[in-house]
């Protein structure tokens, strides 16, 4: 089932997905932003979006990548694993499940169109807003709420 755009038309389930994963990562960010701490169930959900996804993989669609591109969506988690690893008290355990389930959500390829948003983001509020943290689960909500938006805003208007 498709909904009808003026440059083209967006699959029912992608409108689906979209929904139920903005949804525990605007209430991820929220928290992030209010308390510094990420709750788990948010991170399960979005996971279990993922295997969703992988498990109704047969579209070509924003969404729907293969399960490999999902398993190497998690390795930017890895690397915070090390990086937190080397220098204690730079990110949560929050944060790193949010963004291993973010990739395994998104796939490795839509993670960096996440990611370049939020860390422009971040930057900007780490210049202007001087804290001593950055709540990141706050800026990956914002990084996807913006590359889902300028995707869809790419599909209706092209």
């Amino acid at each position: 089932m498709y909904v009808k755009g003026s440059g083209g038309d967006v699959l029912l389930k992608d409108l689906i997905f979209v929904v139920i994963l903005l949804i525990p990562l605007t209430i991820a960010g929220v928290i992030d932003y209010k308390r510094r701490i990420i709750p788990n169930y948010c991170c399960l959900i979005i996971g279990l979006l993922g295997l969703a996804g992988a498990l109704m993989m047969n579209s070509a669609d924003l969404f729907f990548v293969s399960i490999s591109y999902r398993i190497i969506g998690i390795l930017p988690a890895v690397f915070m694993i090390w990086f937190v690893r080397r220098k204690p008290g730079s990110a949560g355990g929050g944060d790193i499940k949010l963004m291993a389930a973010l990739g395994f959500a998104t796939g490795i390829t839509n993670l960096f169109f996440v990611l370049l948003p939020a860390t422009v983001f971040g930057v900007i509020w780490g210049k202007i807003i001087v804290r001593k943290f950055i709540p990141l689960g706050t800026f990956l909500a914002l990084g996807t709420w913006v590359w889902i938006g300028w995707y869809y805003i790419i599909i209706i208007f092209r």
